[in-house]
């Protein structure tokens, strides 16, 4: 799911985690809705080891503007705890 499935190390968040990440809380997603700051961890990509993650954006080529591509960038991800989520 575009802007909402990310891929993560499962041995750091597990696949089907539930993350909230507040710098996204808020963002105008390309279709007009407004991001709550929730994430699925969904995949778990070959390239994707320890304290990573990546956002899935379907076909659009434009990144969330917390997201930089360099080691250096970090922003505060929460894993939440309810299955229930």
């Amino acid at each position: 799911v575009p802007y909402r499935s990310i891929a993560t190390d499962p041995k750091i968040i597990p696949t089907g985690s539930v993350l909230y990440i507040p710098a996204a809380r808020g963002l105008r997603l390309p279709n007009g809705d407004t991001h709550d700051g929730f994430f699925f961890a969904a995949d778990t990509g070959g390239a994707i080891t320890g304290n990573h993650i990546d956002i899935f954006h379907g076909n659009d080529t434009r990144a969330l503007p917390f997201v930089k591509a360099r080691e250096s960038a970090t922003f505060e991800a929460y894993v939440i705890p309810s299955p229930s989520l």
